[in-house]
C-alpha cells in the first residue's frame, strides 16, 4: 500500500543557514524538477516571514501568497510554512484559496501556543487550504501534554500532524513511543508527519522504522526531507536516500532527476556553507542547541582544534543566541597555563573530605543566609560563584573561596574581596603573573569525557568537581544555595537537570534553596 508521502522542504529548511537566498532562477528550478521528479509535496518557502517594508528579493521568505504563485509548477502540490508566533505579531489575515495558490499551510506551534492557535488552525480550513500542525520539539512535551496535542487534533482535523525533532535527540524508545501514541489516539483520517534533524545521523534510519510501523497502515505517512540533507546545523533527512527508500517498496521517484538537482544546486551552496552530523554534533543533540548556533559553529570558527571545537560544542548558547558566541571563542580558544594542573592537585587537596557551600547569585539567598551561616562546621567550605554573596560571610573567609567565569567578576571582586579566586584560563584575563590569590586552572584541563556541560559558573564548577573526584579520587559533598533558575528557559532547565542528575550519580548534591534544576 503506497499510504507514504514525501514532503521536500529544501527551500524552506534547507536553505535557513543562509537567509534562503536560493536566486529566483534556482528557486523556480527546483521547485519545478521536485515536481516532475515525483515528489509528492514541495514545501515553497516560508510565508509572512519578513517584516512590513522589507521586500522579497532572491529568497523563498515570502511575505504574502501572490508572490509564490511564479514558483508553482501547476502540476505540483505546494505548502508554506507559517510560524506561529510571528503570524500573531505581525497581525496578518489568511485570505481565501485560489486555484493558483500553494494548496496547504504548515503552522508551527509551540506547546504552549496550543490554545492560542485553534483559531488560526480553523481559519486555514475554513479559507480552503489543507491544514498542517507542527509541533515544534516534541520532546519537551509530556505525556500528558502528548495526549492534550492529540485530542485537540481530533478537534481540529487537519490534514496533517507534524512530529517535529528540532533538536535531533531522539533515540529509538522515545521516538517509537511517541509515534505509538499518535498512532493509538488520533483520528485515522489524519495523516502524520515526521520532520526530524540529524543530529545523530537517525534521520534515514527514523524513516526505516516508520516504514516498519505504517507500511501496511490506512493512515498517511509523510516524511520530511532535503535534497543533499542540506539544512542547519547537522541537516535532514535526505531526499534522494529517502526516495530511494521508497521506492523499493513501489513509489514512482525520478532518483537520477533528484540526484541531478543536488550536484547542479546543492553542492554550490555547501562550498560556502557546511552542514553534516557527526559525534559533536549527536553529543550536544540532548542540550537542544538552536541548528542557527551549530552553523555558525561549523561555518565561521574554522580555526579551532578538535579539542577546541569540543570545548566550544558544549558551551554555546542554548538559546540560540549567535552574538554570545565570540565570548565562547575566547574562552575556549585560550593558552594553556603551565601550572594548570599543579592547581588541579592543590584543589583537590582543598576540597577532599569537606562540605562544600556552592552560594550562586540566586535571590533565594537573601532570605537564607542565617540558615546556611548554621549548617556552617569546621569542615565546610564556601565556594562563592562570581563572588556573589562573599560579604555576607566574612566570618567564614579562613575557608572561603570565589569561583570566576569571567574577566568582568574578576574586575569586580579583585580589590574589594581578600579571598582566594579560583579562575579558568583564557586569552582576556588581565592577570598579573605575581597576583598570589589567583588559582588558575586550564579549561581543557577540567573538560573531558565528553560530558555534558552548560557555559554557567555554576554547572562549570560542578563539573570541576567531578574532574577533582575522577583523578583524584577524593570525596566530598556539595550542598548548593541560589541557583535559582528564575529567568531560565524551559530548554535550559531540562538540560541543567540533566546536567545536575548526572554529577549527582557520583558525589552528593543538596540544594538548600528553591531551583528550578533540582529538587528543593
Amino acid at each position: 500500500m503506497n499510504n507514504f508521502k514525501l514532503l521536500d522542504c529544501t527551500l524552506r529548511d534547507g536553505g535557513r543557514g543562509f537567509g534562503n537566498s536560493w536566486g529566483d532562477e534556482v528557486i523556480k528550478c527546483i521547485s519545478n524538477s521536485l515536481v516532475n521528479a515525483g515528489i509528492d509535496i514541495v514545501e515553497i518557502g516560508f510565508l509572512w516571514y519578513i517584516a512590513d517594508g522589507v521586500f522579497r528579493v532572491n529568497t523563498t521568505l515570502f511575505r504574502e501568497m501572490e508572490e509564490m504563485a511564479p514558483f508553482l509548477n501547476k502540476n505540483g502540490y505546494y505548502v508554506a510554512y507559517l510560524e506561529f508566533v510571528l503570524f500573531k505579531r505581525q497581525n496578518h489575515t489568511i485570505p481565501l484559496r485560489r486555484s493558483d495558490m500553494i494548496q496547504g499551510i504548515r503552522l508551527g506551534i509551540l506547546k504552549e501556543e496550543l490554545e492560542e492557535a485553534i483559531p488560526t488552525m480553523l481559519l486555514i480550513k475554513e479559507n480552503g487550504f489543507d491544514l498542517y500542525v507542527q509541533a515544534i520539539n516534541i520532546m519537551a512535551y509530556s505525556d500528558e501534554e502528548l495526549m492534550s496535542y492529540i485530542n485537540v487534533m481530533n478537534e481540529i482535523h487537519p490534514f496533517a500532524v507534524s512530529v517535529v525533532d528540532t533538536y535531533g535527540d531522539m533515540e529509538d524508545g522515545p521516538f517509537l513511543d511517541i509515534f505509538k501514541k499518535i498512532e493509538s489516539g488520533l483520528d485515522e483520517g489524519i495523516a502524520i508527519d515526521f520532520h526530524g534533524h540529524n543530529n545523530k545521523g537517525k534521520t534515514l534510519h527514523f524513516a526505516e522504522l516508520l516504514i516498519a510501523m505504517f507500511g501496511e497502515s490506512q493512515r498517511t505517512v509523510i516524511l520530511d526531507a532535503t535534497l543533499g540533507g542540506i539544512g542547519m546545523g547537522a541537516g535532514n533527512l535526505c531526499t534522494e536516500e529517502a526516495s530511494e527508500l521508497l521506492m523499493k517498496r513501489g513509489y514512482p521517484y525520478d532518483i537520477e532527476m533528484l540526484c541531478a538537482l543536488t550536484d547542479r544546486y546543492v553542492k554550490i551552496f555547501k562550498s560556502k556553507f557546511s552542514w553534516s552530523g557527526n559525534h559533536l554534533t549527536a553529543a550536544i543533540a540532548d542540550r537542544w542547541i538552536a541548528s542557527l548556533v551549530i552553523s555558525n559553529l561549523l561555518n565561521y570558527y574554522g580555526n579551532l582544534t578538535a579539542e577546541e571545537r569540543r570545548l566550544f560544542y558544549y558551551m554555546c548558547p542554548m538559546n540560540g543566541d549567535i552574538n554570545k558566541l565570540d565570548d565562547v571563542y575566547r574562552m575556549v580558544h585560550s593558552y594553556d597555563k603551565e601550572n594548570s594542573r599543579n592547581n588541579l592537585e592543590f584543589l583537590s587537596e582543598i576540597f577532599n573530605g569537606k562540605d562544600i557551600f556552592i552560594i550562586a547569585g540566586g535571590s533565594s539567598v537573601s532570605g537564607y543566609i542565617n540558615e546556611i551561616k548554621k549548617m556552617i562546621f569546621d569542615e565546610s567550605v564556601m565556594v562563592f560563584m562570581n563572588g556573589h554573596y562573599a560579604g555576607n560571610f566574612t566570618d567564614y573567609s579562613i575557608r572561603s573561596y570565589a569561583f570566576l567565569n569571567s574577566p568582568m567578576h574578576l574586575n569586580k571582586v579583585k580589590n574589594n574581596m581578600n579571598i582566594p579566586k579560583i579562575i579558568l584560563s583564557r586569552t582576556d584575563w588581565d592577570i598579573k603573573e605575581d597576583t598570589a590569590d589567583i588559582i588558575e586552572v586550564n579549561l581543557k584541563d577540567i573538560v573531558y569525557k565528553e560530558r555534558i556541560l552548560a557555559n554557567d559558573t555554576v554547572i562549570l564548577f560542578l563539573n570541576l568537581l567531578f574532574v577533582l573526584k575522577d583523578k583524584y579520587q577524593i570525596n566530598f559533598s556539595v550542598n548548593i544555595a541560589g541557583f535559582d533558575g528564575t529567568y531560565a528557559t524551559e530548554r535550559e532547565c531540562y538540560i541543567y537537570r540533566k546536567i545536575v542528575d548526572e554529577f549527582s550519580r557520583y558525589y552528593k548534591i543538596r540544594f538548600l534553596t528553591n531551583s528550578r534544576f533540582g529538587a528543593e
